[in-house]
C-alpha cells in the first residue's frame, strides 16, 4: 500500500498516462490507498498489543540493531503515521494547505524512515522503490516549476473576493506539457521582500515556540484553467478567495485572499505588475470522458466550480466554429451561482456563443440559476448574458435536466461533467448515473 500510495500523485509519472487516469481521480485514489495503508498500520500495532509486544530476542531493553526487529522505532512511525492522517483530514486540508502540504511530506519522511528501523528486512523492499521514484519526480516538478519563467499578462478585479489572470509560461505549450480541456496548473505568487510584509506574507509554520517563516513563493497551489487562447498561449484563471484560518485577524492569512490582496494593491498602485512575480507547474490533467465521443455534454457547475466547464464549453464553441465537434451534438450548461459579478466575468463565453450562426447557436443551451444571497442581481447579470442565457432563481432540479437531455433521440450517448459543492456534485452524479450516463466528477480537494 505504501509504495502504491506514492504513484498516484506524482504527476510527472506514466502511470496515470499509460491507463487513462485523471490527475484529480488519481489523487482520489491516493487517498483511498493511503487510508487503506493507515488502517493495516492500526490492525498491526492492534495484533502487537493483542499477542504481546515482545517475542523471542525482540525486546524494550534491546540495543539498537539494524540487522534485527527494532522496537521503539514502530512507535515514532506509527506516530508519524498517525500524524499525517489527522493532518491530511478535510478540514485541516482545507483551511491550511500549505500546513497540510509540509507535514505531509516530513510525515512521510519520518514514518519512512523509522518503519526501516523497525524492520529493515521487510519494509526496505517497498520503501527504498517509494523514495526513489517520490523524488524523481519532485525534482522534475521542481525543475518545471522554478527554472521556466512566467508572469502575469493581465489582470482583472471581479469582485472582492475574486479576481482573473491571464498568465503565460515560457515553454508553453510543448511536447511534454499540453492543454486540454479540464487541465490545471500549480501556481506559486511572490512579491518583493520589502512588500511581504503586507502583500503575500510568508507563511508561519510550526510550534508556537520555534516558528518558521516560509516565503509564499515556496507554497505551489492546485488553479484550474478556465480558458487557454491557442494564438497567444496565454493561460487564463479565476481565483476566488477561500475563508480560512484567520490568526492575524485582518482575513488574509489564507493565500487566495493575500493574491486578492496583493492584486488589488497593483490596481490601486501602491505595486506594479511586474512586482508580482510567478512560477507555473503544469498544466497538468485531463478528462475521464472525452467531450469529443458524446452526442451531449451537460455541464453542471456550482459558483467558482464553472472555472473547468467554462474550459470544456469553451472547447465545445471552438469546434463548432471549425466543425471539428460532432455534426449534431449538443452542449448544455447549468450554472448556480449567487454572485452576479461571476457571471459577468464569464461573459465572454456567452458572447462567443451569440456570435455563432444561428443553426450552430441552437446547439449549446446555457442556464444560470442565481440563488439568492446580497450578490445575486438578475438585472445586473442578465445585461452581461446576452440573448443566448436562461436565468433563473433558486436551485436547478438536475435530475429534469439530465432526463432532458438523455430523452433526447439524437443524444444517445450523455456525458455529464460536475464541479462544485459537495451536495450540488452528489445530486449531478446521481442524477447522471440513474440514466446511464457518462460521468467526470471533479474533485480537486488536495
Amino acid at each position: 500500500c505504501l509504495c502504491l500510495a506514492v504513484l498516484p500523485p506524482s504527476r510527472n509519472a506514466a502511470i496515470p498516462q499509460l491507463f487513462g487516469i485523471p490527475m484529480d481521480r488519481a489523487i482520489k485514489h491516493h487517498k483511498r490507498i493511503g487510508r487503506l495503508f493507515y488502517a493495516f498500520v492500526c490492525i498491526h500495532v492492534v495484533c502487537m498489543l493483542a499477542g504481546g509486544t515482545e517475542k523471542g530476542p525482540v525486546t524494550w531493553s534491546k540495543s539498537f540493531n539494524l540487522n534485527e526487529h527494532n522496537l521503539w522505532p514502530g512507535v515514532v512511525a506509527f506516530a508519524a503515521w498517525t500524524g499525517q492522517y489527522v493532518t491530511s483530514l478535510p478540514w485541516f486540508r482545507r483551511h491550511h494547505f500549505e500546513h497540510f502540504y509540509f507535514l505531509h511530506l516530513n510525515f512521510m519522511f519520518v514514518g519512512n524512515m523509522f518503519t526501516i528501523f523497525h524492520n529493515r528486512f521487510r519494509a526496505v523492499v517497498w520503501v527504498i522503490p517509494a523514495f526513489a521514484f517520490f523524488w524523481l519526480d519532485f525534482g522534475v516538478r521542481w525543475y518545471t516549476k522554478m527554472c521556466k519563467k512566467a508572469s502575469i499578462v493581465e489582470y482583472e478585479i471581479v469582485d472582492e473576493n475574486l479576481v482573473k489572470l491571464v498568465v503565460r509560461r515560457e515553454g508553453f505549450p510543448g511536447a511534454a506539457f499540453d492543454f486540454h480541456p479540464g487541465s490545471y496548473i500549480w501556481l506559486s505568487v511572490d512579491v518583493p521582500a520589502d512588500k511581504r510584509s503586507e502583500y503575500m506574507r510568508d507563511d508561519i509554520i510550526g510550534p508556537p515556540a520555534f516558528p518558521v517563516n516560509v516565503p509564499s513563493w515556496v507554497w505551489f497551489h492546485p488553479i484550474t484553467v478556465s480558458s487557454f487562447n491557442p494564438e497567444t498561449s496565454h493561460l487564463t484563471l479565476f481565483i476566488k478567495r477561500f475563508a480560512g484560518a484567520d490568526r492575524r485577524g485582518d482575513g488574509l492569512d489564507e493565500w487566495s485572499g493575500q493574491l486578492v490582496h496583493t492584486m488589488k494593491a497593483v490596481r490601486d498602485a501602491k505595486m506594479k505588475l511586474e512586482d508580482v512575480r510567478v512560477h507555473i507547474g503544469g498544466p497538468h490533467g485531463n478528462l475521464q470522458v472525452d467531450p469529443a465521443s458524446c452526442d451531449h455534454v451537460v455541464l453542471c457547475a456550482g459558483g467558482i466550480g464553472v472555472t473547468p466547464m467554462a474550459a470544456i464549453l469553451e472547447d465545445r464553441v471552438r469546434g463548432a466554429k471549425s466543425g471539428a465537434i460532432k455534426p449534431g451534438s449538443k452542449t448544455t450548461l447549468v450554472w448556480t451561482t449567487r454572485s452576479s459579478a461571476e457571471v459577468a466575468a464569464f461573459s465572454y463565453l456567452f458572447a462567443a456563443i451569440a456570435e455563432l450562426d444561428e443553426k450552430t447557436r441552437s446547439s449549446f443551451d446555457v442556464r444560470v440559476h442565481l440563488t439568492g444571497g446580497a450578490k445575486a442581481d438578475p438585472e445586473t447579470a442578465t445585461q452581461s448574458v446576452k440573448s443566448v442565457v436562461a436565468m433563473a432563481t433558486g436551485r436547478p432540479d438536475f435530475d429534469a435536466v439530465v432526463a432532458g437531455c438523455v430523452a433526447e433521440g439524437k443524444a444517445n450517448k450523455v456525458g455529464v461533467y460536475v464541479c462544485g459543492p459537495e451536495a450540488l456534485s452528489d445530486a449531478a452524479e446521481a442524477a447522471a448515473l440513474r440514466r446511464g450516463c457518462l460521468v467526470h466528477r471533479e474533485t480537486f480537494e488536495f
